[in-house]
């Protein structure tokens, strides 16, 4: 949590606006140990974090010291609640897209500026491009490998990775703050990966 808002939490806190007394606000780094002392903790639930772990961390390490963390302070029969994104089963296998190129402009090249342009800039410039010129755009801003090959003799497809192609459509859109959503990897991990973390750490998947 930023500074900002948890000294905003702290302050509607003391004023009275929390009805059950039982509401405490913490800031901690969730990768510098534990957060709470061991198997003192319910129930924990966690919303659009752990892709964030796995994408500015070291990937699938920090996403292990987290999850044995919580582990580590969760009561037995307490449970996790995690809600965040996924990747697609079969990630790597090969797909093809099938992408527009009459939805917007067609760049001869991307560009590899734009970090040096204001916000407001960034996003008028992506949302002007096509979708198979956004994509070729995502390629270049995108700080995760990304490998993907046109398709000859068929206009606008490309042959990509399921995984690949689902980080690039899950974030397309996202022009408002598209240099720092193309900083974050959304499927790192499928529903295979993570259950074999979390039984590993000691987890049972309900």
């Amino acid at each position: 949590m930023a500074r900002h808002l948890f000294e905003e939490c702290v302050h509607k806190k003391a004023q009275g606006v929390f009805a059950n007394p039982n509401v405490f606000f913490y800031r901690r780094n969730v990768l510098g140990g534990a957060v709470f002392a061991p198997r003192s903790v319910d129930t924990t639930m966690t919303f659009a974090l752990t892709h964030e772990i796995w994408s500015y961390g070291e990937r699938m390490a920090s996403l292990r010291r987290f999850v044995q963390a919580l582990y580590d302070h969760t009561v037995p029969g307490g449970v996790w609640i995690n809600s965040d994104v996924c990747g697609p089963d079969g990630r790597d296998r090969t797909v093809h897209l099938r992408l527009a190129t009459t939805d917007g402009v067609n760049p001869p090249a991307p560009r590899a500026d734009l970090a040096a342009l204001p916000p407001g800039e960034v996003t008028a410039y992506v949302d002007a491009l096509s979708t198979r010129a956004r994509l070729d755009q995502f390629a270049v801003d995108y700080r995760f490998p990304f490998a993907y090959r046109p398709v000859d003799g068929a206009d606008g497809v490309v042959e990509l990775t399921l995984g690949a192609a689902m980080d690039f459509l899950t974030r397309k859109d996202y022009t408002d703050n598209w240099l720092s959503e193309t900083q974050e990897q959304f499927c790192g991990l499928e529903y295979a990966d993570w259950k074999s973390l979390l039984t590993d750490v000691g987890f049972e998947i309900a």
